[in-house]
């Protein structure tokens, strides 16, 4: 038994746009990913300018210990990578940013302690780790900044156990 004509017509029809509308949906939704996407490294430039301000000025040793952290944090926080990409204007700010913000805490870090561990992340990192342990054991001379002479965590005393 033969189909008629407009049943024929009808079905290559409907199987044409099934075929038309699977491409557009493959080549839509990358483009609507990468939107989503520029949309959260946005997001993230914005945060990034805002920890910039508010961990760079260190003014006592709660603030350099958090830095510290935030020097070890930032280079891992929402990095474009496979499958997390925008466009390439988008993720370059977001990378100037992250640079930008880092190099500022850094400064202020160094500054502050007198430590020199340039953009050694990991020493910035451990230097923190050591300085929010020993705040918690409940040193007597809290109050004192890190690098005073009366502070046993002095600059001098961590460059020696890093070292």
């Amino acid at each position: 038994m033969a189909l008629p004509r407009k049943i024929k017509l009808l079905l290559i029809g409907l199987v044409v746009f099934v075929a038309v509308a699977a491409l557009a949906t493959c080549f839509l939704w990358s483009h609507l990913e990468r939107y989503a996407t520029g949309i959260h490294h946005r997001s993230v430039t914005r945060s990034l300018a805002e920890w910039r301000m508010e961990y760079g000025s260190i003014t006592n040793d709660a603030f350099a210990v958090t830095a510290g952290e935030m020097v070890g944090y930032i280079p891992r926080y929402y990095v474009p990578g496979p499958g997390y990409r925008s466009s390439v204007e988008i993720e370059a700010a977001l990378e100037r940013q992250r640079a930008d913000t880092l190099r500022h805490l850094i400064d202020a870090l160094q500054q502050y302690t007198g430590l020199d561990y340039g953009t050694n992340t990991q020493k910035w990192e451990q230097w923190a780790e050591q300085h929010r342990n020993s705040e918690s054991n409940g040193a007597t001379n809290r109050g004192e900044p890190i690098r005073s002479a009366t502070n046993q965590a002095s600059a001098m005393d961590v460059r020696s156990r890093l070292h």
